[in-house]
């Protein structure tokens, strides 16, 4: 009869510890929020793809975790944050390729790479020719 007085005592523990946790759990439909959240991330991404972007100030402007933030590009947006900002630079150099005749030294560091060798990568992935290719053929 002890051990079964031992477990029923454990089980009240469990039931009172678990009562408390339940108490504390905030249960409401987050949907909401998230896609405020979405809004606002893309607001900023929008807003600053020129300048130097990591998940870290993006994180610090919205005021949600780098981990929620990635976890929302995963699952709402469908692409990694990386390549979301990448997309947005490139669209943006498909513009000044198109409209000015500035060099794609320059172009590649208005929309924001770090290097031309990088954003010649990218835009090569993305669009499928390099940026001199892409304008020879937009200028014909």
């Amino acid at each position: 009869g002890e051990s079964k007085f031992k477990t029923e005592i454990a089980k009240g523990y469990l039931q009172v510890i678990l009562s408390e946790i339940l108490e504390k759990l905030n249960m409401i439909n987050h949907e909401p929020t998230d896609m405020n959240i979405v809004e606002r991330i893309l607001e900023y991404c929008d807003n600053e793809y020129m300048n130097p972007i990591s998940l870290e100030t993006l994180s610090k402007k919205v005021g949600a975790s780098k981990y929620y933030i990635s976890r929302i590009f995963s699952t709402k947006i469908k692409m990694s944050f990386n390549d979301y900002i990448n997309t947005l630079r490139v669209n943006a150099s498909k513009r000044f390729l198109k409209h000015t005749k500035d060099s794609i030294e320059i172009i590649s560091a208005e929309v924001g790479f770090s290097t031309v060798r990088s954003y010649n990568r990218e835009f090569k992935r993305l669009v499928g020719v390099s940026p001199s290719q892409y304008r020879k053929n937009k200028a014909k």
